[in-house]
């Protein structure tokens, strides 16, 4: 192929999150002897936007609150501009392709559901490639949950983060996707070894259990303090240490102070190498009530801890219950239990330690690599 494929990748920004590392991932991973790639973030904002590979073309439609003024008043003035300039664009696209991309493309690629309008109404010509990583059950949401799968059917091709995410929708929804198929996120395995060497990490209160995500409602981090407090009333000692911010911040800590667990439950904030951490934690546990195929997973897997998850989403396709780890029901009794087992059944912890050692085949990058970029100059030709 004598001529570059052009990729175009639309994303918000680059918060701390799941999404934004597979992004990076992809986008370090992709040949560019093969592809001229360029990525479009509507807000050049968040920890990672460092993390950007230089040898893909950047472009952004505003600059982020990193870079607005320290003033508050000129900060509120800042932030009114950015968001009339967002709507204008939105309104009027075409202004995004001739004042900002400048070129056409073979292929856009809209990372997560987030992006899809932004994709949609690029253009008619170009092929559209649409990731879905949610875990999307019917429930109070189901018309806006119709609506978005709806736009999905609107994408030339699907990607599904996994098998489980593909399958709700059928059984939930009866809706198929005919033009999709399902593409594991890729984990750069020697990376995740190196930045976990980086710095050391001592962690006060031992066994500590890890967990990493976004302080949201999803996450479930409510349900493992009461599990937590509940394992402290009957002696058994240990700490619960969390990365990561969001809305929910300040309803934790307040509930770690009515539980008289500040101490012990633990909030670090967001980190831009959370590794050594997970390095230097004695087991991690995902409380989540939902995921699709959390990339943390299998970070954690292949610094070899043994993982607690509530069995949700992709992750029984990650990790093998009783081999890995344990999967459980999304339950703060449940999740008492697991960590209290973790902590008294050394003989088991060194079984799952021992398989944990040779589960880096199960996250191949070259494959997962390989299926991307085959997808990509399939829709080129």
């Amino acid at each position: 192929m004598n001529q570059k494929i052009k990729v175009l990748f639309i994303h918000r920004s680059m918060e701390f999150g799941g999404v934004e590392k597979v992004v990076i991932n992809q986008l370090k991973n992709i040949d560019k002897n093969i592809f001229e790639v360029t990525l479009l973030l509507k807000l050049y904002q968040g920890g990672m936007r460092n993390q950007i590979p230089k040898d893909i073309k950047l472009k952004y439609l505003t600059r982020g609150k990193e870079d607005f003024s320290r003033f508050k008043l000129l900060f509120l003035v800042q932030l009114v501009i950015r968001n009339l300039k967002l709507r204008l664009l939105s309104k009027f696209p075409f202004l995004i392709r001739k004042f900002y991309l400048k070129q056409n493309f073979d292929i856009i690629v809209s990372p997560t559901y987030t992006s899809f309008d932004d994709v949609l109404n690029y253009d008619q010509k170009t092929k559209k490639i649409a990731w879905f990583h949610t875990d999307i059950r019917d429930g109070k949401d189901h018309n806006n949950n119709l609506l978005l799968l709806n736009k999905l059917k609107k994408f030339d091709w699907v990607v599904f983060g996994s098998k489980q995410t593909q399958r709700v929708i059928a059984d939930q929804y009866n809706i198929s996707y005919p033009n999709s198929q399902v593409i594991y996120n890729p984990i750069d395995i020697s990376a995740t070894r190196d930045k976990s060497k980086e710095f050391e990490v001592d962690f006060d209160k031992r066994p500590v259990f890890l967990s990493i995500g976004r302080l949201n409602k999803r996450k479930g981090y409510h349900t493992l303090m009461r599990a937590h407090r509940m394992l402290l009333d009957e002696g058994v000692q240990h700490s619960v240490a969390i990365i990561g911010d969001g809305e929910e911040n300040q309803n934790l800590k307040n509930q770690a102070k009515e539980l008289n667990v500040e101490d012990t439950f633990l909030f670090y904030g967001a980190k831009a190498n959370p590794y050594p951490y997970i390095k230097a934690s004695d087991f991690y546990i995902l409380s989540s009530d939902s995921e699709s195929y959390p990339l943390t997973i299998g970070e954690v897997l292949i610094l070899g801890k043994p993982i607690i998850s509530t069995d949700v989403g992709g992750i029984s396709e990650m990790m093998t219950h009783n081999e890995n780890g344990l999967l459980i029901e999304y339950s703060a009794e449940a999740m008492a239990e697991a960590m209290k087992r973790f902590i008294q059944d050394q003989d088991f912890i060194n079984k799952i330690t021992d398989n944990n050692k040779s589960i880096e085949s199960k996250f191949d990058n070259a494959i997962i690599n390989k299926q991307i970029e085959d997808l990509f100059i399939r829709f080129a030709r």
